[in-house]
């Protein structure tokens, strides 16, 4: 095993690794070959069932003691180690037996090449995402607490290990039991160029394939992972498949299926300002929140700072910019590249239309509008806000352990006016295949609501200024429409349009809402 190591040095000649100036450091050359290795990856390990998560556990440590079948004919294992052996790779061993399959196999080693092991668990908390997602998270973090505090706690026969996953767990203390472990994240800034391509290797490897002319698209579709804070690195994975197609086609190569599930759960945590979140990243607007080092499962259903921080974590955000006040630390998130924002945007729109059930109004809606056929937008926008509007979500009470509380403070009028502009930006953003849309930019005087830009020239633009008040207000659904009116005039927000992307064809859309009632005037 090990003169086959030694004999396959040949893969890194001419590479950075065996390079003279790195070596100076370190010498990589004389080290490469010479340490057993124990690789475990448990990217496969998430079914829909724990019996069957288990077994394919038990698949993946009985295909590593098989590679180091060799052990078997030495005189290092006693007969009833051999016995122990055969039973792991038979699938026929107990749980405690699987548990502490790593460690026992560490010592194997070490026993046989008198050295200590190098040990690479790769994905190491794939198996509780899908636990956390399946309904087994308990016995899933049983058996990883398990593996990991037997393979590492006191374990003096391997020299280094390397767990990869996307997040630190806490409160279940996964790692309380052995406290020598260093964890670095994506937010981190110590080896902040080792999580994939950077710039520079990404430039260099299409004038590799001789793709130089494709740079700029690249950039646009892979580009835009930020690891600590301020180095872009590129998915590898991405980037590896666009060359291999030959760059023939832009399209989103990186899919993590339970991160989309888990996408649709930060929906799911307040279905007014999660939307709001979203359809905000998606025109790309840089949005300001609580992040923490480390992830508790089940919180992520209830605590949208561990969801975000899911979600950055898994590669779904990008953090730019760190901000501390008191205390405090929020991080500037963003959408990474447009391969990410194609996930988003189906997502979205597919969970949008399961909720409201109103599929075909929403198409209606946007042809509408691109027609120019103003009451046939009116109407169908005012059913769709009857249908999904909640009383609650509009009135100026809102539920605390089920009674009725007023509206009193600036943050709870501020969360009403969001739901109502993310209603809208929700719907709009449907409209993207002939619209650019465009959330609180600076136009004119001041900032109009949406801007709809129409990327067929022949078509209107559109700049829309919402007004909401509660039910019981004195003030009429009237005067709040006209008071729309008067801000798109007095701010010039439609001069401000045609001047900035010198345009004429601009109308101005003004909506009031009232509670559950709605005027609009185009």
């Amino acid at each position: 095993q090990m003169n086959e190591m030694e004999d396959n040095k040949y893969l890194f000649n001419g590479l950075d690794i065996f390079s003279e100036e790195v070596n100076e450091e370190y010498d990589y050359i004389s080290e490469c070959g010479t340490y057993p290795i124990i690789y475990l990856t448990l990217k496969n390990a998430k079914m829909n069932k724990w019996e069957s998560t288990y077994i394919k556990l038990k698949e993946i440590i009985a295909r590593e003691y098989e590679r180091h079948m060799y052990l078997l004919g030495s005189d290092i294992l006693s007969e009833k180690k051999k016995k122990k052996y055969i039973r792991i790779i038979d699938m026929e061993a107990s749980f405690e037996e699987y548990t502490s399959s790593i460690i026992n196999l560490s010592e194997y080693l070490y026993k046989y090449y008198k050295k200590e092991v190098i040990i690479i668990m790769d994905e190491y908390d794939t198996p509780m995402q899908s636990g956390y997602l399946n309904g087994y998270y308990k016995e899933i973090i049983e058996f990883i607490k398990s593996l990991l505090v037997d393979t590492f706690k006191d374990n003096k026969y391997y020299k280094k290990a390397i767990i990869t996953g996307i997040m630190k767990v806490a409160k279940e203390s996964i790692f309380s039991d052995f406290n020598n472990v260093k964890i670095y994240t994506v937010i981190d800034r110590l080896y902040k160029e080792s999580f994939g391509f950077t710039e520079k290797e990404v430039e260099e490897i299409l004038n590799y394939y001789e793709m130089n002319e494709k740079l700029e698209e690249v950039k646009s579709w892979y580009n835009g992972y930020i690891f600590g804070l301020n180095e872009t690195i590129y998915n590898p994975w991405s980037i590896l498949n666009y060359v291999d197609d030959l760059g023939l086609e832009l399209k989103p190569y990186w899919v993590n299926t339970a991160g989309r599930d888990l996408i649709k759960q930060v929906l799911q945590l307040d279905k007014s300002e999660s939307k709001i979140v979203v359809e905000k990243l998606l025109t790309g607007e840089v949005v300001r929140k609580s992040l923490t080092e480390y992830i508790v499962y089940q919180n992520i259903e209830n605590e949208p700072e561990a969801a975000w921080t899911f979600l950055l974590h898994s590669g779904y955000l990008k953090a730019t910019d760190r901000h501390q006040n008191e205390g405090d630390i929020t991080y500037n998130i963003q959408i990474p590249n447009i391969e990410i924002k194609t996930v988003y945007k189906m997502i979205l729109k597919n969970y949008f239309r399961e909720d409201i059930k109103l599929s075909g109004d929403i198409e209606e809606l946007i042809y509408s509008l691109i027609n120019g056929n103003y009451e046939e937008f009116k109407n169908y926008l005012k059913d769709i806000f009857f249908e999904y509007v909640s009383y609650y979500d509009t009135a100026h009470i809102k539920k605390n352990n089920n009674k009725e509380v007023p509206l009193r403070t600036k943050e709870d009028k501020d969360r009403r006016e969001n739901f109502y502009h993310g209603f809208m930006l929700g719907l709009l953003i449907y409209a993207n295949k002939y619209y650019e849309v465009i959330s609180n930019r600076e136009y004119g005087l001041g900032r109009p609501d949406i801007v709809m830009l129409s990327k067929n020239k022949e078509n209107p633009s559109y700049v829309f200024e919402f007004k909401n008040i509660g039910m019981r207000s004195k003030i009429t659904i009237e005067e709040l429409l006209n008071n729309a009116k008067t801000q798109i005039k007095e701010k010039k927000y439609v001069e401000g349009v045609k001047t900035l992307h010198k345009i004429e064809n601009v109308i101005p859309v003004a909506i009031a809402f009232k509670g559950k009632t709605i005027e609009i005037e185009v």
